[in-house]
């Protein structure tokens, strides 16, 4: 009799996909990039070893598909922080901050790996994170576009922000309200500084350009 073969659907080909991402995901928050072996990749998802390799290359390539996976989970979360029903951009900061804050809490392990590995700045729809904050933050501000010593000055912020709370997490010295007010007056400040009026000055103004 001829032997039989069954035939792999586009739909197989995705569950097994996300059945080896999701194994990723989890391993993420559990252990170092350096820890984690493909070996363990396919024992959590319980799948030939093989596989990894043959549905994304290598242990990189696997890991950027994670990383952008993560990322956009975490994007689709500030999204839910809509600046136009914030009843001012400064409460917007603050509920954008907070969100930022419960992902670190959530994910510290994932997120220092993702520092170290050099991969928070993985594009998602052609733009990294931290240009998604920018962005967000210009529009909540009504402040204009184009001005690169903005754009700059929020990038730092934005890397400052991680690097602090890995910092207090691996110190002890995490206090997740007293961080929040920190970084809420750091956003302030920079925008202070680099537009020359205070922020509630920005919002009373409702205008896209300094006055």
């Amino acid at each position: 009799m001829p032997s039989y073969t069954p035939v792999m659907t586009a739909r197989d080909t995705e569950a097994k996909r996300k059945r080896l991402l999701k194994a990723g995901r989890d391993l993420l928050d559990e252990l170092s990039y350096a820890e984690i072996t493909v070996s363990m990749i396919a024992a959590r998802a319980q799948m030939a070893r093989g596989l990894v390799f043959y549905y994304f290359g290598d242990k990189d390539a696997f890991f950027r598909h994670v990383v952008r996976d993560f990322l956009d989970e975490q994007r689709t979360r500030f999204e839910s922080n809509d600046p136009a029903q914030a009843p001012d951009p400064v409460a917007w900061l603050e509920a954008e901050v907070s969100i930022f804050l419960d992902i670190m809490a959530a994910h510290p392990q994932a997120m220092r790996t993702l520092v170290e590995q050099s991969l928070t700045s993985e594009r998602l729809g052609g733009i990294t994170m931290s240009d998604f904050t920018t962005v967000r933050i210009r529009q909540a501000f009504r402040l204009r576009a184009g001005d690169a010593l903005l754009d700059t000055a929020l990038h730092s912020w934005g890397y400052h922000c991680v690097d602090l709370v890995l910092r207090a997490q691996e110190d002890g010295s995490w206090n997740q309200t007293g961080i929040a007010a920190i970084l809420t007056a750091e956003c302030r400040a920079v925008l202070e500084a680099v537009q020359g009026r205070s922020p509630a000055a920005v919002r009373a103004h409702g205008s896209d350009s300094p006055a």
